[in-house]
């Protein structure tokens, strides 16, 4: 599968949804004249990825079709980091696409294809950042349809 501008459900996939618990704290930083997203862990109270977790809702999906997703990442030091699809409201279950990752310090660029589990109207795109105090910057997040 090919990423092209005409299979984009939506050209540039802004995260803007911080969910922050057991203890830990961190804020998104969009530095200006940029698309980075820039994640400052400022406490990482907990070893739990997703006490600290951004994400961003998107459209549906259908069961049995393949969808991609492609972003770039990096981290100020290298650090492991949770990624999938998932319902975008309780009980937040899986849609059939979970990795945990590698950032360092250079870009690098990330694309993975996978198949709906399941039909869902309401999804989303999460990138789980707890367990580590190291910030994460994301840019150029694409959910791709078919």
């Amino acid at each position: 599968m090919e990423l092209s501008d005409v299979d984009l459900l939506k050209p540039r996939v802004r995260l803007d949804q911080l969910r922050i618990h057991g203890g830990s704290d961190a804020r998104i930083v969009h530095p200006p004249n940029s698309e980075v997203v820039r994640v400052e862990i400022l406490k990482n109270a907990t070893k739990k990825p997703t006490d600290i977790q951004i994400s961003l809702g998107e459209g549906g999906f259908v069961a049995g079709r393949r969808y991609a997703v492609s972003f770039r990442g990096r981290a100020d030091r290298p650090r492991r980091f949770g990624f999938g699809v998932s319902m975008a409201h309780e009980p937040w279950e899986s849609l059939g696409f979970y990795q945990k990752l590698e950032l360092t310090p250079e870009w690098r660029q990330f694309y993975y294809e996978f198949i709906a589990t399941r039909s869902e109207e309401h999804v989303r795109v999460a990138f789980d950042l707890g367990g580590s105090d190291a910030s994460a910057e994301f840019c150029e997040v694409h959910l791709i349809d078919g």
